[in-house]
């Protein structure tokens, strides 16, 4: 990824396996645009064919200006619970329909008894995107994992990264029913995840400090 002008994001995909889901990326991300959400996403501006320069082709997209949560310095504002609340309660509001028209995968999985709902896939501290200045929700990126899923899983990584504290205020905020054992499902597949990103960390030798963290919240007593 390139910064262009700190107002454009150029995408080179790294292989052609990776290139060839360049036409269903830009499906996506032109479907949640279409959206109209109260936050800034990425906007494919233009795509371009591989060349003698790069073999690939690649997307380019409007930059999201602020910074991401996880690299947020100092507590957040009272208000991002609420924010991220919104978020999700607009995301998982969008026409099913329309979405899987758009090219959005839809897998066999997640509580049969909540109805599927288009999904972000990846809802976590990377992927939002703060104002600089107060801290409040500017944006959301990465739209690459989004498929048509349990409504559950787009609230694992705020689980995972900030506790469940803060993943029940956000739920406060969050407008949909949630049916069936919402929040016990939430805490299986973030026990899960966690388990997972560890034993990757350990198998691979790297530092697992962050993953051991993710999965002391996992695990951690719910107040």
């Amino acid at each position: 990824m390139y910064l262009l002008d700190d107002r454009y994001i150029a995408r080179f995909p790294r292989t052609a396996s990776i290139a060839r889901d360049i036409d269903a990326d830009e499906s996506i991300h032109r479907f949640v645009n279409s959206l109209s959400l109260p936050f800034s996403t990425p906007a494919v501006v233009a795509r371009a064919e591989g060349g003698s320069h790069f073999p690939h082709r690649f997307l380019v997209y409007t930059y999201v200006q602020g910074i991401s949560w996880e690299r947020w310095v100092g507590p957040s504002p009272a208000e991002l619970a609420g924010d991220l609340g919104l978020a999700l309660t607009r995301i998982h509001s969008a026409s099913v329909h329309e979405a899987r028209k758009a090219g959005v995968p839809d897998p066999d999985q997640g509580d049969a008894s909540r109805p599927r709902c288009f999904t972000h896939g990846d809802f976590g501290g990377g992927n939002i995107i703060l104002h600089p200045e107060t801290g409040r929700l500017a944006g959301v990126i990465d739209w690459g994992n989004s498929q048509i899923g349990d409504p559950a899983t787009d609230f694992v990584w705020l689980a995972l990264d900030r506790g469940w504290t803060f993943t029940r205020d956000v739920l406060r905020g969050y407008r949909l029913p949630t049916r069936g054992n919402f929040f016990e499902d939430v805490r299986t597949y973030a026990q899960a995840l966690a388990k997972q990103c560890l034993a990757d960390a350990i198998e691979r030798g790297f530092d697992a400090t962050l993953q051991e963290g993710w999965v002391r919240n996992a695990f951690s007593v719910d107040p």
